[in-house]
């Protein structure tokens, strides 16, 4: 096996560890996760089933960063689908390029995967501009037209919000939001038009945030990364997902 770095790191991925080094890291991460408030927790099982996870370790064989690929699934329009997750990396060893570098590493993995048409993420504020930097937008081209990212998600992925995260008052509006518009009722229609008001003003906020750092700063790409974003959020309006609601993709 080809030893591959970055950053005086080693680059693996999870499969070619031994079964007794795999334990080891999975278990690390779990704990990991659910120490730390901001990360989604993880079972062993659950990284143990993803398609493939990047990992960065130090000189001593210790865990520093990850990226996951979760097994594609089909959507609507016919393409496989992979979701793009468990980006970790350890406190002492962020911001130093760790999460990027392992997302390139997957996209190239996976554009060179038969069974992936394209790959998806819902992003945070922390994740949003590495992940926008990687080349994924708030819309897609499919056969000649312009569609929402949230139109490539499979049917797993919204349904995740509703056994995942659990937010009655979301699921509720991404119940409202599936019904026929006919069938609203003039109290549910009222609640869906506060709600997106609502997500509209969070995202102009985050919006004004990110022009003020742009006036503050010269780095051209630093400038043409923070506009992507803003053109990701503007997208993210257009769609009804409201549980992970910005989401960006990728088709190969």
């Amino acid at each position: 096996m080809e030893e591959v770095s970055f950053n005086s790191l080693d680059f693996i991925f999870l499969h070619e560890l031994s079964e007794e080094k795999q334990a080891e890291i999975i278990n690390f991460i779990s704990d990991y996760t659910h120490l730390d408030e901001h990360l989604l927790n993880v079972t062993p099982n659950e990284l143990k089933d993803k398609l493939c996870l990047a990992l960065l370790l130090d000189s001593q064989g210790n865990f520093v960063s990850c990226a996951g690929l979760m097994v594609p699934e089909m959507n609507d329009l016919g393409l496989m689908m992979a979701e793009v997750g468990t980006m970790i990396t350890v406190y002492s060893w962020r911001k130093q390029g760790c999460a990027s570098y392992l997302l390139e590493q997957l996209d190239a993995w996976a554009e060179q995967n038969p069974n992936i048409d394209g790959t998806y993420a819902f992003i945070s504020e922390k994740s949003r501009d590495l992940v926008v930097a990687a080349g994924y937008r708030g819309t897609a081209l499919f056969r000649g037209k312009v569609l929402n990212a949230a139109e490539f998600l499979p049917q797993v992925a919204t349904d995740l919000c509703r056994t995942v995260c659990g937010y009655r008052n979301k699921i509720r509006l991404m119940d409202l939001s599936e019904k026929d518009p006919g069938l609203l009722s003039e109290s549910e229609k009222k609640e869906l038009a506060l709600a997106k008001k609502a997500r509209e003003r969070k995202f102009e906020k985050e919006i004004d945030e990110i022009k003020e750092k742009i006036s503050l700063i010269s780095d051209v790409n630093k400038i043409k990364i923070y506009k992507s974003v803003i053109e990701a959020y503007k997208d993210n309006l257009n769609n009804d997902l409201w549980c992970c609601d910005f989401v960006v993709t990728k088709i190969f």
